[in-house]
C-alpha cells in the first residue's frame, strides 16, 4: 500500500511538470523568457524554504530522540547539554573539548562549502538550460512538442556519461539514440528538409539538462537535496534576473516589463510554474522516490511528455499532426527502453 501511494505522488509529480509546459507557454506571451525564469526559480526556491525547515526540525527531532547530547552535532548555535544530579545544566565534555569542536567546525565549512559550490554550478546549467527551453516555446513550439523533445535528456544522459566517465553503455541505449532519432525527424524535419530555431533551441535544452543532471548525480549522495535544489533555483534565479535587467527593464522600463502581470493569464501560470511546478513538484519527488525503485520512478516520470501533449490539447487546443504524433510515440518507446532495468545510469531528476 505504501509504495502504491508514493507511486502515485510520481505520476501525480509527471502530471504537474506535464502541464508546466502550459503554464510556460501561456506565460510566454506576457513576459519574456528572462523574466519568466527569473521570478518562476526565485519563486521556487522560496517555496522550498518551508520544506527544508520542517525537514531540518524533523531531522533534529529524531536525533534528539537517539541521542539528545548528539544535537551539538547539529548546531554550533546550539551547543548539547545534558543535566547533572543536582539540576545543574552542564556542557556536553565533547564540546568544551577545543579539538573536537575545530573537527566538526571544519567538517560543517566544507560540507557548506560543497553545497553552496555544487548549488551555483547546477544552478547555471539549469539557467542556460531553462532559458533554452523557454525560448523555445516564446518562438512557438507547441508545449506538447517542447515536452517530447526535452525529455531526450534521458537518451543523452548515459552518451554522456561515457564520453566523460567511461561508464558502460548497454546495446539498448544505442538502440534508443536511433529510435530517438527517427522521431526527431518526424517531429522537427519539415518537407524542405530545415529545422526551426524553436527546434533547435528545444534540443540544446535537453542536451544542457543532461549536463546538469550529471552534475547532480555527482553531488546529490554527498549533499542534502533540498538544500542543494534551494541554491540551484536561487542561482538560476539571480542569474536570470540579472539578464532580465538588460535585456528587458533597461530598454524597455520597469513599469512596461512587469504591467502584464497585472493579468492573470501572466501571473497564474508564473505562480504555477514557480510553486507547483519546481516547488511542490520535486518535493514531491523527493519523498515518492525513497519508496520507489529508481528505475521504475524514472519510467513513470517519463509520462511528463505524455501529460504535455494532452495538457497543450485540452488547454490550449494545440494540436500536432500525424507525422508529429508519430514521432512522440517514437521518442517516447527510445526513453523508455533506454530506462530498463540492464542499463544502469539512471538520470537522478530534473529541476523544473
Amino acid at each position: 500500500m505504501k509504495q502504491r501511494s508514493h507511486t502515485a505522488m510520481l505520476v501525480l509529480t509527471a502530471l504537474i511538470w506535464g502541464i508546466a509546459f502550459v503554464a510556460q507557454s501561456k506565460g510566454g506571451e506576457y513576459l519574456s523568457a528572462y523574466a519568466f525564469n527569473g521570478l518562476r526559480f526565485l519563486l521556487a526556491a522560496l517555496a522550498l524554504l518551508p520544506v527544508i525547515l520542517l525537514s531540518d526540525l524533523r531531522s533534529d527531532s529524531i536525533q534528539h530522540k537517539q541521542d539528545p547530547e548528539s544535537l551539538f552535532l547539529i548546531s554550533f548555535i546550539r551547543p548539547s547539554r545534558t543535566f547533572g544530579g543536582n539540576g545543574i545544566p552542564r556542557v556536553n565534555s565533547r564540546a568544551s573539548n577545543p579539538n573536537h569542536l575545530i573537527f566538526l567546525n571544519m567538517r560543517h565549512t566544507s560540507q557548506t562549502k560543497d553545497l553552496w559550490l555544487a548549488g551555483i554550478l547546477t544552478g547555471t546549467l539549469l539557467c542556460i538550460a531553462s532559458t533554452l527551453q523557454q525560448l523555445g516555446l516564446n518562438l512557438g513550439a507547441s508545449a506538447g512538442k517542447a515536452g517530447f523533445l526535452t525529455t531526450i535528456y534521458i537518451i543523452i544522459v548515459p552518451i554522456l556519461s561515457f564520453a566523460a566517465f567511461r561508464k558502460q553503455i548497454h546495446v539498448q541505449v544505442w538502440i534508443s539514440v536511433a529510435i530517438a532519432l527517427a522521431g526527431l525527424y518526424l517531429l522537427c524535419i519539415d518537407r524542405s528538409f530545415s529545422l526551426m530555431a524553436s527546434d533547435l533551441l528545444l534540443i540544446g535544452c535537453a542536451f544542457v539538462f543532461a549536463l546538469q543532471i550529471l552534475s547532480i548525480d555527482r553531488f546529490a549522495s554527498k549533499l542534502d537535496g533540498l538544500k542543494l535544489s534551494a541554491i540551484e533555483f536561487l542561482t538560476c534565479g539571480i542569474l536570470s534576473s540579472i539578464v532580465m535587467i538588460f535585456t528587458d527593464i533597461l530598454p524597455r522600463g520597469f513599469s512596461r516589463t512587469f504591467s502584464s502581470l497585472l493579468q492573470p493569464d501572466a501571473w497564474i501560470p508564473l505562480l504555477y510554474a514557480g510553486i507547483l511546478s519546481s516547488g511542490i513538484g520535486y518535493t514531491l519527488q523527493v519523498f515518492a522516490q525513497k519508496e520507489v525503485e529508481p528505475a521504475i520512478a524514472s519510467l513513470i516520470m517519463s509520462l511528463e511528455s505524455v501529460f504535455s501533449v494532452l495538457a497543450g490539447w485540452l488547454i490550449l487546443g494545440q494540436t500536432l499532426s500525424q507525422k508529429e504524433l508519430v514521432g512522440c510515440v517514437l521518442v517516447f518507446v527510445a526513453v523508455l527502453l533506454a530506462q530498463l532495468p540492464s542499463f544502469h545510469v539512471q538520470p537522478l531528476r530534473k529541476s523544473s
